[in-house]
């Protein structure tokens, strides 16, 4: 992920057991589908915010994933099926955290977002900004800390009503055939490619793996484009 989001995510994963960042998982009614991907909810990771906060800060938060994906009201009530709400105070200040599940024809994603609701007087980074100190940020210096990167982001999406696959086994042969590796089995979706450049470009991605050879510690690892059907996959050491 961004070098901001691997940052906060460890601060929260220390202080509160953090889950996997950008586990994306699928959840499906259909038989033909529910082999893709393990189901895993939302992460609950705690909250230091007042409901009156958490509930100003998700219209914030609404707003701004909005604007920058060009998304309508219609789109975010449909696309948008579940979301989970954390905060937690650290040596920056508090930050803001919702995770979120993104439906894209029939597959559901977990996506995140983040970013510092206050900033500390002690805090020395970012003086250059001449951000406020020690109060609540409203939604114009919260979006001003997004652009300049302060430990805070929004992600963008590009607006997808259908996927490439039609379900999970046109997937999955989708992915044996343009690797050409039997073995190849989709992983996750996630909007977030780790090893890609950039990690993030807006579409959906299933990524890769498979077990080539046990004994020889070879394995298969790569990433598929859910809109486009661009991959790319190559051989590597098994993770254990």
């Amino acid at each position: 992920m961004k070098p901001l989001k691997l940052i906060l995510s460890i601060s929260l994963s220390i202080l509160l057991l953090a889950c996997n960042k950008k586990d994306i998982e699928k959840k499906s009614s259909s038989s033909a589908k529910n082999n893709c991907f393990l189901n895993s909810n939302l992460p609950s990771m705690g909250n230091i915010l007042s409901q009156n906060q958490q509930n100003e800060y998700f219209e914030i938060w609404k707003s701004l994933v909005m604007n920058k994906s060009a998304m309508s009201e219609s789109y975010f009530d449909a696309h948008i099926v579940d979301y989970k709400i954390s905060s937690i105070a650290w040596n920056a200040g508090v930050s803001f955290r919702i995770d979120y599940q993104l439906k894209i024809d029939w597959m559901t994603i977990n996506c995140q977002d983040e970013f510092l609701v206050t900033m500390n007087s002690s805090y020395e980074a970012f003086e250059h900004l001449n951000i406020p100190r020690d109060v609540n940020f409203d939604e114009s210096q919260i979006d001003f800390n997004i652009n300049n990167m302060v430990h805070s982001e929004i992600s963008s999406y590009n607006l997808l009503d259908q996927l490439k696959y039609n379900n999970c086994d046109e997937l999955k042969t989708a992915i044996k055939d343009s690797t050409g590796y039997q073995v190849a089995v989709p992983d996750r979706a996630t909007y977030y490619v780790p090893g890609k450049l950039p990690r993030e470009d807006g579409d959906p991605y299933v990524l890769i793996i498979g077990t080539i050879n046990n004994q020889e510690n070879k394995c298969l690892k790569g990433h598929i484009n859910l809109n486009t059907g661009e991959w790319e996959a190559w051989e590597d050491v098994c993770v254990q």
